[in-house]
């Protein structure tokens, strides 16, 4: 039996595209779409970048500071999307988004992927239905479906961002002290020609933003609350922190930070809490059968555990 099994293209076409590597149905092709991105997320990519991580961080706790003296509530939900979008589209794009200085926080912003997810599970029994809002005129789509206008105009923005960074000019790229994902992609070995284009790369692009700021986002979201429900683990996470971090005009970078026992007990709870992903996420043996038990699962039938 091989143990390459492909995703169930019925369960993974909610997503409107299998050309990002999440929504890759082969598992053959997803290997090679992962090994080109793998190295954007080795440690040593993940610290040349830490230095900008800080940065945005530092204008958020700016931002915080500026709300509490007049007396501003922050929706923490939207305050740390903002934080992680501005986190990956530099990171794949090589400048920000900058949520962090929209009034809203972002929301506008969170609406346009909130419509995506909640026309999933529509367009997973239609399939089709992505393909015809995208060829629609935008006059049409917003008469009739303003969620999924919202989730074009999404698209569309990836696109021209996409676009704005292939015809960057070479030197600017490459005085960035960090690898740009996407830049890196389009210029990768690891990928023949028909991996390169545009549009696959404009989908990438959208993949990763949409991985990049969703799932860290909830993580913080969750773990700030259950930190602050929790008074003992408050003052005890508070009291390690202090201790490591004497000037907080000079923050340890995320090595030392890592060194921290209770901060990274924390972190490690938090990641445990914060579901990633609440369905089953089926797979398929498309070469041959499978035995479980007393059972015989054919070849191309989909299952899955909870």
């Amino acid at each position: 039996m091989s143990n390459r099994l492909d995703k169930s293209a019925y369960f993974y076409c909610m997503l409107g595209n299998p050309k990002a590597s999440f929504g890759t149905i082969a598992a053959d092709l997803h290997r090679i779409r992962r090994g080109a991105l793998n190295p954007f997320f080795s440690q040593q990519a993940v610290a040349k970048f830490s230095g900008h991580v800080q940065a945005i961080v530092d204008r958020f706790v700016d931002r915080i500071k500026s709300c509490a003296e007049r007396g501003e509530t922050i929706p923490l939900f939207y305050a740390y999307r903002c934080v992680t979008v501005d986190i990956i589209t530099e990171y794949i794009f090589g400048h920000q988004f900058n949520l962090l200085d929209r009034a809203d926080w972002g929301r506008d912003f969170y609406s346009a992927w909130r419509s995506l997810w909640e026309l999933s599970p529509t367009i997973r029994q239609f399939p089709w239905m992505m393909d015809a809002f995208m060829a629609m005129p935008r006059w049409f789509t917003a008469l009739t479906n303003p969620k999924a206008l919202e989730v074009v105009d999404l698209f569309s923005d990836v696109d021209e961002q996409t676009k704005i960074l292939l015809s960057s000019d070479l030197k600017q790229i490459e005085s960035k002290p960090y690898p740009i994902v996407v830049w890196g992609l389009s210029k990768s070995d690891l990928l023949p020609a028909s991996e390169k284009t545009f549009t696959r790369l404009a989908v990438e692009a959208n993949g990763l933003l949409a991985a990049g700021f969703e799932t860290t986002g909830a993580v913080l979201t969750h773990t700030t609350y259950h930190i602050l429900a929790n008074p003992e683990v408050h003052r005890k996470l508070l009291a390690e922190l202090a201790e490591a971090i004497p000037d907080l005009d000079h923050i340890p970078g995320f090595q030392q930070l890592e060194q921290l026992s209770y901060l990274r007990a924390v972190v490690k709870e938090g990641l445990r809490l914060a579901v990633g992903a609440y369905s089953r996420l089926p797979r398929v043996n498309p070469s041959g059968d499978m035995q479980y038990g007393n059972w015989v699962i054919p070849a191309g039938v989909s299952r899955s555990l909870s």
